[in-house]
């Protein structure tokens, strides 16, 4: 349990800070409205016109709309047509003429578009004190929104402020929808983009129901199907002597000068031993794809490591087949080795690299 002298101690903390942010928040206020006493027709340089505030709900239907571009630049057309129109009409000309939509819309006419939709969104919504008092809103002379630029607004030499948007509001929703498709970034990233035009009360959790409902990011979060890897033979597994059980490969060619012709090159190929049990190498050379090439590399292998007890190989016919058991393994008929049985093993087995790519002995083949 907390003292009483913790307690007035934690007391008069709280009550030191909420003073600090209340001096910020008026002095912020105050510089404010300071600013646009001093300067009143700064705003109207760059030919905005006054805010329509309710009347642009009555031009066209905002929900209707699912892009914010679109429908700011609707809505900036629409009043440049009936501006043209009030102008024509007092000439006194009763003739209507059709506005170009191939013009240009400027800057100053989608920021008056967009004021006028953060005026319809603000209309009739409430915000509780403490957000007001948090953020510092104040309304704004000129054009009646309800703007917040933080507590340290006052000493920014921007002095950018956004206006204040409620959350069930559908232009909260197309701010969001275009604050994520810019980049199609996470929460964090779409609610900074959307802070930059204007503060949506509770934008987390829009930003959050916008990023869950894009397909463009459910397809790049969806979860790839994980192949289920077959088990490993019993060779692999078990304690054995040092290449009882082994696989063999060729990998290369490389190309190396000739032992009696040094000026020619000639292509040779690495042949590979490995210990299913231990994953001990024994690495030797071909001079060809031939099977006598490969006998004699097996007869140097079998000389250093012993003769193995079944040795694993891919499919092909350098390697031999199989004619008749014994615990011999015979080489073709066409073959012009001097000896008929060329290589000595209980068990060959011979494995399709499509139905057992694991069992082969390269490193990047291994399970």
């Amino acid at each position: 349990m907390k003292s009483a002298k913790d307690v007035a101690v934690e007391a008069r903390e709280n009550l030191t800070r909420i003073q600090k942010k209340a001096f910020v928040a008026a002095l912020t206020r105050a510089g404010v409205k300071k600013e646009a006493e001093q300067d009143p027709i700064s705003t109207s340089v760059d030919l905005h016109r006054p805010p329509a505030r309710v009347a642009a709900t009555r031009l066209l239907d905002i929900k209707r709309f699912s892009s914010l571009t679109r429908l700011i630049k609707s809505l900036a057309l629409v009043w440049r047509a009936a501006k043209k129109f009030l102008l024509v009409r007092a000439r006194g000309n009763s003739k209507w003429e059709a506005v170009p939509l191939a013009g240009i819309v400027t800057v100053a006419e989608r920021e008056d578009a967009f004021r006028d939709l953060c005026l319809v969104a603000q209309e009739g919504a409430t915000f509780p004190s403490t957000t007001t008092d948090r953020l510092v809103v104040y309304r704004d002379g000129a054009s009646g929104l309800l703007l917040c630029g933080g507590r340290i607004q006052y000493f920014k030499e921007d002095c950018l402020v956004v206006p204040l948007i409620t959350f069930d509001t559908w232009l909260g929703t197309l701010l969001a929808r275009q604050s994520h498709q810019e980049g199609h970034e996470g929460v964090a990233g779409t609610l900074l983009r959307m802070r930059r035009k204007a503060w949506i009360i509770q934008g987390r959790r829009l930003a959050q129901k916008v990023v869950n409902q894009c397909i463009h990011c459910r397809k790049a979060r969806a979860q790839v199907c994980q192949q289920v890897m077959g088990d490993l033979p019993v060779e692999r597994s078990r304690p054995a002597a040092p290449f009882q059980f082994t696989s063999v490969d060729l990998f290369g060619p490389y190309l190396v000068r000739d032992d009696v012709k040094r000026r020619v090159s000639m292509k040779v190929w690495g042949v590979i031993f490995s210990c299913m049990a231990s994953w001990a190498l024994h690495v030797d050379l071909a001079t060809s794809m031939s099977t006598e090439s490969f006998l004699m590399t097996y007869q140097r292998f079998t000389a250093i490591r012993g003769h193995p007890l079944k040795v694993w190989s891919d499919p092909g016919t350098n390697f031999g087949r199989k004619i008749s058991a014994g615990g011999f393994i015979y080489l073709p008929a066409k073959s012009r080795c001097s000896k008929p049985g060329g290589v000595r093993c209980k068990e060959w087995d011979k494995l399709d690299l499509e139905s057992a790519p694991c069992r082969f002995i390269s490193s990047e083949w291994s399970c």
